[in-house]
Parts: structure tokens; sequence; C-alpha cells
């Protein structure tokens, strides 16, 4: 290779720009929490998804087959509180919502 062929560039580092100029950063706590109260509400109006997810792992392995039946029990838990019925209005409300544009 010839050094004309070679193409130099510049790395330019830039400072992360705030999505609202009056932004600060949150604690750690206030993130974590914030995490932590979307995973409780994923696992309680996910337990279809998650059932979907479990029964497409491997049948016959000891770890597919117990998240499976961990996952159906997690499920029919799920659906005898009515929170199964509550996340599927949800979705559809969504989706009607996302229909209107």
């Amino acid at each position: 290779m010839t050094p004309s062929a070679v193409i130099k560039r510049e790395i330019v580092y830039r400072r992360p720009v705030e999505v609202v100029d009056s932004a600060f950063p949150s604690p750690l706590r206030s993130v974590s929490e914030s995490i932590g109260v979307a995973v409780v509400v994923m696992f309680l109006l996910g337990s279809t998804g998650l059932l979907d997810w479990a029964n497409g792992l491997p049948v016959g392995t000891t770890i597919g087959d117990t998240l499976s039946n961990l996952a159906q029990r997690w499920n029919d838990a799920m659906a005898y509180l009515h929170l199964t019925h509550f996340a599927e209005s949800l979705r559809q409300v969504w989706q009607a919502f996302q229909n209107l544009r």
C-alpha cells in the first residue's frame, strides 16, 4: 500500500449532550428504584410473554423444563388475579392509540 492511499482520520470526542437543556443527572438510588418498579410491572403484566419465552426453550433440559413450569405457574397466578386480561386490554388500547395517526 502506498503512503498516498492511507486515509488519516482524526477522532473527535464530543461531550454528551443532554436531551433537555435543564436536565440534571439523577441519583443512582432514583434510577435503581425506577428500574425496580419497571421490572415488577414487567413481571406482573408480562407473564404471557414470559411463558412464551420459557416454552421456546429446549425441551428435555433441566433448566428449560424448570423455567417452563415456573413460568406456567406464574402465568396461572396472574390469570387468577386477572392481570393477564388487564395487560391484554392495555395492549389493545395502545394499539388503538397507535392506529390514530
